[in-house]
């Protein structure tokens, strides 16, 4: 593995990580902050906010710059806001902290996303779904580091110290970038296309784009909830459709790549998206506990190439500046990733779980005429 490979795939790593590893620790927080379950959503609503506005920064911070640079900066900004939790003992405080984490990860997200795209039309070969693949294998890492460090009983303050340390540790070796030479990503000519069919070109972008998230989000917010209170399991049985939504997806990822090569990204996006519809419509057609499990397995392969597949095609608008692209996805997505689950727990709350999930099915509809569109119409001049 090269260099410039190792290191971005030590950046969606930290990036993975820096995600769970404090997770597991929101039963403490809430005595913490003296609030309330609820008002923690609140929180986690801030981060996002604070995550749309960093991808518009980010794609200042990489015009013309050397995208692995701005990541290895900005990965030290979220080891050290993992670290600065220690210091949020009120609920302003760590709104304060939660809205500048969102913001340093949307500049490191868009960041480490440009180089792995960079890279991966360099290669010409397809690594975006093993990166991302990466990413959900360090979700998991931090999740079992965190869940390790509160079953020490490890004080709160000292879990985000040690947390953030160990992510400033891993993000010394990125900083190489610093010692190459600057490397900014290419934009793609815009030939003999006019400027409304560019405009229309990042609408449909950021249309799959919010399809990608709907379609991600909602089965995996719900399938739990599904299962226990429609179809009467278990917690520990209704907890599987979590598990065989994340293992698929980090299997699908991990092997992606070498289906893109053969198929081409649009073809295999659009074949994800016809596959996750059909993986709902299994769980609550044949509507048993095992339907859903295997549904939302199908479902998780299905989507597992999803956001590879975007960026490098938001990379690969004709006229648009490849950060640009990027950027407008990543801020979409992340709208979608906020408003989606509260839209559907609106359908939840009014027609019930089963009918709710059908957005997922419409969604999947969507990323799939979307793809079609893109494959003819996005090419690289």
């Amino acid at each position: 593995m090269s260099w410039p490979l190792a290191r971005v795939v030590l950046a969606f790593a930290i990036n993975g990580i820096s995600s769970s590893i404090w997770i597991s620790r929101t039963p403490r927080l809430v005595d913490r902050l003296h609030t309330t379950e609820g008002r923690l959503g609140v929180l986690f609503a801030v981060g996002a906010v604070g995550g749309i506005v960093g991808s518009r920064v980010a794609s200042r911070a990489v015009r013309g710059r050397s995208p692995a640079r701005v990541m290895a900066v900005a990965g030290f900004g979220v080891a050290g806001i993992v670290g600065l939790r220690a210091a949020a003992t009120t609920f302003l405080v760590f709104a304060v902290v939660q809205l500048l984490a969102g913001l340093v990860d949307g500049v490191h997200d868009v960041s480490m996303n440009s180089e792995g795209v960079r890279l991966d039309q360099a290669g010409g070969r397809s690594i975006m779904n093993r990166l991302h693949g990466l990413w959900s294998v360090g979700t998991v890492v931090g999740g079992v580091i965190g869940a390790v460090l509160a079953s020490m009983d490890v004080g709160l303050t000292s879990h985000f110290l040690i947390a953030g340390a160990v992510l400033a540790i891993m993000n010394v070796a990125v900083l190489r970038a610093f010692a190459d030479p600057p490397a900014p990503m290419v934009a793609v000519e815009a030939g003999e296309r006019p400027a409304g069919r560019v405009s229309t070109m990042v609408v449909v972008l950021c249309v799959v784009g919010v399809a990608a998230a709907l379609l991600e989000g909602a089965p995996n917010d719900w399938g739990s909830i599904y299962l226990r209170n429609h179809l009467g399991t278990s917690e520990g049985v209704a907890g599987l459709t979590t598990v065989a939504f994340a293992v698929a997806m980090v299997v699908a990822r991990l092997t992606g790549d070498h289906v893109v090569d053969r198929f081409g990204s649009m073809r295999v996006l659009r074949t994800g998206a016809l596959l996750a519809g059909a993986g709902v419509l299994i769980g609550i057609g044949i509507d048993r506990p095992w339907s859903v499990i295997v549904g939302w397995a199908v479902v998780g392969a299905g989507v597992a190439t999803a956001f590879p597949a975007l960026f490098v095609a938001g990379a690969n608008l004709p006229g648009i500046a490849p950060e640009t692209g990027m950027a407008a996805l990543t801020a979409v997505a992340r709208s979608g990733f906020l408003i989606g689950p509260i839209a559907i727990g609106q359908l939840v709350d009014a027609a019930g779980v089963r009918a709710a999930l059908l957005v997922a099915v419409v969604a999947a509809g969507v990323m799939a005429a979307g793809s079609t569109w893109l494959a003819r119409e996005a090419r690289p001049a």
